[in-house]
C-alpha cells in the first residue's frame, strides 16, 4: 500500500511539473508573439527621421575677368541637417520618403586651366534641398534607398576689393539622383552612407551620417 501511495505522489508531482513547464513555454511563446506583433505594427506606421551627414565632393567653377579665363577645381565639404517623413506601404518592406535639408560648409580650390591660377580657401556656402525617395527594407536592420534631390546653393565668394576676377555659381540650382544604404542599430538609431550625382553641377556627392527616428 505504501508503494502505491508513493507511486501516486510521484505521478502527480511529475504531472504538476510538466504542466508548469508547458505553461511557462506557452507564456514565452505569447510574449514573443506579442513583441513581434508590436514591432510589425510599429514598422507599418508613418514616422519622421532627423539626421546629420557629412558631405564632400569636387566641382568645376568657371572664372572670368579682364585678363582671367578658365576653370578651377573646388572641393566642397559641409554638414547636412535633414528632416524626413517616412510613409510605409505594401506591408512593411517598402517606404516612401519626403525630405528637406539645410546644408552649410566651406569650399577651397584653385585654377586649373587658362589664365586662372588663383587659390581660394574657406569660402562659405549654404544650400536648401528637398528630396523624394523610395526605401526597401532588405532585412530588419538594413535598408536600401533611391532618392532624387533638388537643391539651391548660395556661395559667398570672398574676393579682394580690387580683384579683377569673378567666380561663377554664386547662386545655382541642381537636380540629382542618389542611392543610400542604412544600417540600423535599433528601431530608432542608424548609420547612413550615400552617393548622389548632381547633374547641373556635374558633381558626385559622397556622405556619411547618423539618423534618429521619431517613432
Amino acid at each position: 500500500m505504501k508503494n502505491v501511495l508513493v507511486l501516486i505522489i510521484l505521478v502527480l508531482s511529475s504531472g504538476s511539473t510538466w504542466a508548469q513547464s508547458n505553461q511557462s513555454k506557452s507564456n514565452q511563446v505569447k510574449t514573443k508573439q506579442s513583441k513581434s506583433s508590436k514591432s510589425k505594427n510599429l514598422l507599418k506606421k508613418s514616422y519622421y527621421d532627423v539626421s546629420v551627414q557629412y558631405l564632400v565632393w569636387n566641382e568645376l567653377i568657371e572664372a572670368s575677368g579682364p585678363s582671367i579665363t578658365g576653370d578651377g577645381r573646388f572641393q566642397f565639404a559641409g554638414y547636412q541637417f535633414g528632416l524626413t517623413h517616412n510613409k510605409p506601404f505594401s506591408g512593411i518592406r517598402w517606404v516612401r520618403q519626403y525630405a528637406t535639408y539645410l546644408t552649410i560648409g566651406t569650399a577651397k580650390g584653385a585654377g586649373i586651366s587658362g589664365t586662372f591660377s588663383d587659390e581660394f580657401k574657406n569660402q562659405l556656402w549654404a544650400a536648401l534641398s528637398v528630396s523624394a525617395g523610395l526605401t526597401y527594407r532588405t532585412t530588419a536592420v538594413s535598408e536600401l534607398s533611391i532618392f532624387a534631390p533638388i537643391s539651391a546653393r548660395f556661395i559667398s565668394w570672398e574676393l579682394a576689393s580690387n580683384a579683377a576676377i569673378e567666380l561663377d555659381k554664386e547662386t545655382s540650382f541642381s537636380a540629382g539622383l542618389g542611392f543610400q544604404f542604412t544600417q540600423r542599430f535599433s528601431t530608432r538609431s542608424a548609420m547612413m552612407v550615400s552617393v548622389a550625382h548632381q547633374f547641373l553641377w556635374e558633381a558626385t556627392q559622397w556622405s556619411i551620417g547618423y539618423q534618429y527616428s521619431l517613432r
